[in-house]
């Protein structure tokens, strides 16, 4: 396994326990969520990276979850060790809303290819993670 995504490990642990737990002191996470995780890659790699955030962003998709919240987990994760590993535009743009990370995919073709360089590894590291877990049935 690469360094580059093991060192994700640890945030996206706590990342996945933060936002997709639903109050419930037992740690169950919705199979969903692990579906839409696995397909989250493979859509940046045919789809482009803001595509693909248009996808998970959008609030009225009819999709089973939230899509959003995996945006959180994967934001959380990349901001593991207060975003060492980043450069300052994509920090902020983490920090914000979803336009934030919008206006970076668009306008700034360096910080673009940044942010899915991380976005897929910080993806891995999160879809085994949530290996870990207790998932509900369907």
């Amino acid at each position: 396994m690469k360094k580059r995504i093991e060192k994700y490990f640890p945030a996206a642990l706590e990342a996945i326990k933060t936002v997709l737990q639903d109050n419930n002191p037992v740690i169950v996470i919705d199979r969903e969520y692990q579906a839409y995780i696995a397909s989250f890659g493979a859509s940046v790699l045919q789809m482009g990276l803001l595509p693909t955030l248009a996808v998970y962003a959008d609030q009225e998709s009819g999709a089973a979850k939230d899509r959003r919240r995996l945006l959180q987990v994967l934001s959380l994760t990349m901001m593991a060790e207060n975003g060492k590993f980043l450069s300052e535009p994509v920090k902020n743009a983490l920090k914000g809303k979803e336009r934030e990370l919008f206006q970076v995919a668009v306008y700034h073709e360096p910080l673009r290819k940044e942010l899915t360089d991380r976005i897929l590894d910080a993806a891995v590291a999160v879809k085994l993670c949530l290996r870990t877990f207790n998932l509900s049935k369907l």
